[in-house]
């Protein structure tokens, strides 16, 4: 049987999520210390570029959660039907 697309855009959906996470984890373990360093040697463009990284992660991971909640309940709504 073929798999629906709403089957498997969800399983997209939830992968894209764990590579985000793992990212987020990531770059918070270690930006914190490149930031510190790029600071201290005033590699200011450095600096600005590991806080947009993180921004950037963050940004993404928030759409992924807002599709996230919009499949879900497109997911409802085709169980009902």
């Amino acid at each position: 049987m073929e798999e629906s697309y709403l089957w498997k855009s969800g399983i997209a959906q939830y992968e894209m999520r764990l590579l985000l996470e793992g990212a987020l984890v990531l770059y918070e373990d270690g930006a914190s210390i490149l930031l510190r360093l790029a600071m201290k040697n005033e590699q200011y463009e450095a600096a600005d570029a590991l806080e947009a990284l993180g921004f950037a992660l963050s940004a993404l991971r928030e759409h992924v959660c807002e599709l996230q909640k919009a499949h879900r309940v497109e997911a409802m709504r085709e169980a009902e039907a």
